[in-house]
């Protein structure tokens, strides 16, 4: 499930990041989750190409293995035609994720 690999194997198989970059979206913001379940501010891209970190775990994970739930925010069609653009098959998980409505009444409450 997770990595067993090195940092320096990852490094050499699938590569790094660009350091300075900055994503236009989070994963979560797009419905990944780690495979354990966890989601929200506990997951964010890896230092890795097609991983995903997660806090919680303290695991990369290989991006194809992570399930997917559709945003509230994205249509059935528009997410239907995101995950036909990606180059793995992945799980879906049925119905939506309302995660960043929550976060969002955090951030206000706060």
């Amino acid at each position: 499930m997770a990595s067993k690999l090195t940092d320096s194997q990852l490094t050499s198989i699938y590569g790094r990041r660009i350091t300075n970059a900055v994503s236009l979206f989070e994963p979560y913001e797009l419905g990944y989750r780690c495979p354990r379940g966890h989601r929200g501010v506990c997951i964010t891209w890896s230092e890795f190409k097609d991983h995903i970190w997660c806090y919680r775990c303290k695991l990369d994970y290989l991006s194809g293995i992570c399930p997917i739930q559709r945003p509230s925010w994205q249509s059935v069609k528009d997410f239907k035609s995101s995950l036909s653009k990606l180059p793995f098959k992945t799980r879906i998980i049925r119905g939506v994720d309302w995660g960043l409505e929550e976060i969002e009444k955090e951030v206000d409450n706060s």
